[in-house]
């Protein structure tokens, strides 16, 4: 009976767990638990940063997109500023002023008429393209347009620069902060049966370089973009 009461008691006891094993195994428990958290805050972390790089690269492209359109429709109106005849395009350094071809997608009577374009950054809305219409408002200079849309209200900060060609001072084509339509010296060509021409290469820039900073959470980068300018001869 002896023998039989040990054997019983041992198997009890080698069946069961002690307060130690319990406490150790609820330690590894909760230390697998707290790795699991982090490793999926991490993985959370990660995706949040993918998703907003996602989404910052699509607001650039859709921007680009824009942009490019909207030079690539640049049109080079001669008006008239203080008695003096010049071409329709400023650039700033923080802003560019420019003529473009109308907007088939516009309201009537708008779809139809020569546009007076600014793009800049503007306090509280971002990058913003203001659009006017000489026809209408009887403005033919180079002031910004009363009617405007956000292009993206991401953008805190923009700077241009303008490839101009050859000069005097200067060899080659080379980088100008501002674009001033009054300095640019008109070469007059001779074409038969018209009204003299002017060459386009010295009324506006090849290019026009846009340098966007853009808010990516609490950072700020900077994407630069190339736009050409499309240049020939055109009638006065």
């Amino acid at each position: 009976m002896i023998n039989q009461r040990t054997t019983v008691r041992g198997r009890s006891h080698e069946g069961g767990f002690t307060l130690l094993e319990v406490v150790v195994a609820l330690a590894i428990l909760a230390i697998m638990g707290v790795l699991a958290l982090e490793a999926f805050r991490v993985g959370s972390r990660a995706w949040d940063k993918s998703e907003r790089r996602a989404e910052l690269d699509q607001r650039l492209r859709v921007t680009h997109d824009l942009l490019a359109h909207e030079f690539a429709q640049i049109e080079p109106v001669m008006i008239k500023v203080e008695g003096r005849r010049i071409t329709g395009f400023r650039g700033e350094t923080d802003k560019a002023i420019f003529y473009g071809a109308p907007d088939a997608s516009a309201a009537e009577p708008y779809s139809g008429l020569l546009r007076r374009l600014s793009i800049g950054v503007e306090p509280g809305k971002g990058l913003v393209l203001r659009e006017g219409w000489p026809l209408v408002d009887g403005q033919a200079g180079l002031e910004a347009g009363t009617g405007w849309r956000v292009l993206d209200p991401h953008v805190t900060a923009i700077r241009f620069r303008y490839l101009a060609p050859a000069s005097k001072e200067v060899a080659g084509p080379h980088w100008i902060s501002e674009w001033d339509p009054v300095e640019r010296v008109m070469n007059t060509v001779k074409v038969p049966g018209s009204i003299a021409a002017v060459s386009g290469s010295s009324l506006l820039p090849s290019l026009v370089e846009v340098s966007l900073t853009v808010q990516d959470g609490q950072r700020f980068r900077v994407h630069q973009f190339m736009f050409p300018i499309r240049v020939g001869q055109y009638l006065l």
